[in-house]
């Protein structure tokens, strides 16, 4: 199967130019290619195309939409080749990769030898980036383009003219079924399943496929626009702008783990199940310096040991979080901590303990992620009892810090538990666009908490999830924990 240089569709609209993958910047001029040695070799790679054995089918690439591959060097491990679309697809490249140097000779590289091609920007990618609906396969696989036998059929006495493409925002497959979850574009939500085991797809790239309905996760029906998960994926600009801090100047004192600059969105999209307009509109933020994050909520035992009194209800096991502690208290409790941290000579140069910006916590919670929570986005809100204690496995109480399973990056009940007071005032939308290093409000008295708590249930633990409290709300599910950062 051949996909063709170029692909032309009047359904679709133009997307901005792909200029970073990764937060890698791709080269002008030449492609760069790094082997598994360290070196980089610069040239133009002078294969016409690269063959991608993928699981829905063998595909011939044509080097014109290509921006990149990543090869796996891993027995099992998917080679990752992504377009200048925006598309991802994780198959095997077998054929030798051939570079052209500026003296026009040609080296033949196995690609045992290659990590990395990053293929040049050209002025006519333009005439490839097209972008319709966007399909995510469970293994990771973006793919833009057009479904070709949609015919999803409602539930007895629903709309099936809802059902249709153009009426819908997100549809979620369900593993084992052809039953589909559907986010209409109006707010509803239907179930409806599909006639056939296979979608057939028509790729922006040209091509036509057949994918296993189990292969699917969920299709971004609105046409011409990209995804939230797409954006973060590919975001236009490095990730790192502060190089001296993408490692901790110093040993990760205990209990902390070390959160790397980089971006990330704040907030979620409408399409999000539980989404509420206070996480509006969706803002890329930046964090230019690393910082440490408590492992968990601060305990009552933490609390007792620094301040000398233990606020919380829920008395008798001092490793549940402490709570009933206003903001007022733990901002004093960090700048109690830093000054006793730094009389023992354990406070690294440059940095106090205090309450997270809403931006560090969100930026720690997500961990990469963009999902509803943490591990996925759990619509059934069923896995969510093996990461946090809600409303629906509590038993209306809290629960010892770090009993249930952590995020990607190692930190503790972020969801459930206890809400955590953040450091900004509290305002009702974001700003939006790009900003550097958020705080919030300038202006204001209310404070923001996050994580949602043992009181409430699933959709106010989701990462994006805000509410606000006055500071010295004294509240049975409010605690908090501490960020090792720069002073604001």
């Amino acid at each position: 199967m051949v996909l063709p240089a170029q692909a032309q569709s009047d359904l679709a609209e133009g997307s901005p130019p792909l200029t970073a993958i990764a937060g890698i910047p791709r080269p002008t001029g030449h492609d760069l290619v790094r082997l598994t040695d360290g070196t980089t070799l610069t040239g133009t790679v002078a294969n016409a195309s690269v063959m991608l054995h993928t699981a829905y089918g063998s595909l011939s690439l044509n080097v014109e939409v290509l921006a990149a591959i990543e090869f796996d060097r891993q027995p099992r491990g998917l080679d990752r080749v992504t377009t200048v679309n925006r598309n991802r697809l994780g198959g095997f490249v077998n054929e030798p990769i051939e570079l052209r140097d500026d003296s026009g000779e040609i080296t033949r590289l196995n690609k045992a030898a290659i990590q990395r091609i990053m293929f040049q920007q050209r002025e006519a990618e333009a005439d490839h980036v097209v972008t319709r609906r966007f399909l995510v396969l469970h293994n990771g696989d973006l793919l833009s383009g057009e479904v070709r036998n949609w015919n999803a059929q409602p539930r007895p006495g629903a709309s099936a003219a809802a059902t249709g493409l153009d009426n819908l925002e997100l549809a979620r497959f369900k593993a084992g079924s052809r039953e589909v979850a559907l986010n209409l574009r109006n707010g509803a939500e239907q179930t409806a399943s599909l006639p056939e085991d296979v979608l057939a797809f028509e790729l922006d790239l040209g091509l036509e496929v057949r994918l296993p309905i189990a292969q699917l996760k969920t299709l971004h029906a609105r046409s011409g626009t990209l995804p939230l998960l797409v954006r973060n994926e590919f975001a236009d600009t490095a990730i790192i702008t502060a190089d001296e801090s993408v490692e901790p100047p110093a040993t990760t004192p205990e209990g902390m783990v070390w959160i790397k600059p980089g971006r990330f969105q704040l907030g979620s999209s409408p399409e999000e199940k539980g989404h509420g307009t206070d996480e509006d509109p969706p803002t890329e933020v930046v964090i230019t310096r690393g910082f440490w994050m408590g492992q968990h909520e601060v305990t009552q035992a933490e609390y007792s040991a620094v301040m000398g009194n233990n606020p919380s209800g829920f008395l008798g096991d001092t490793n549940h979080p402490v709570e009933r502690v206003t903001w007022n208290e733990a901002n004093a409790y960090c700048v109690r901590k830093t000054v006793l941290e730094s009389e023992a000579g354990r406070l690294p140069a440059g940095f106090v303990y205090r309450l997270p910006t809403e931006a560090e916590w969100e930026d720690a919670c997500r961990a990469g992620t963009t999902t509803r929570f943490t591990f996925g986005d759990d619509l059934a809100e069923t896995e969510l009892l093996d990461y946090a204690w809600f409303i629906n496995n509590s038993d209306s109480s809290t629960h010892p810090v770090g009993r249930l399973k952590p995020n990607p990056w190692g930190l503790y009940d972020l969801h459930g538990n206890v809400w955590e007071w953040c450091q900004d005032l509290w305002q009702d939308a974001y700003p939006g666009g790009s900003v550097t290093n958020y705080t919030g409000s300038t202006d204001g008295w209310l404070r923001v908490a996050r994580g949602g708590s043992w009181l409430y249930d699933a959709a106010f633990s989701r990462s994006a999830n805000r509410d606000n409290y006055g500071p010295d709300n004294r509240c049975s599910d409010i605690g908090f924990r501490v960020v090792l950062a720069a002073p604001l």
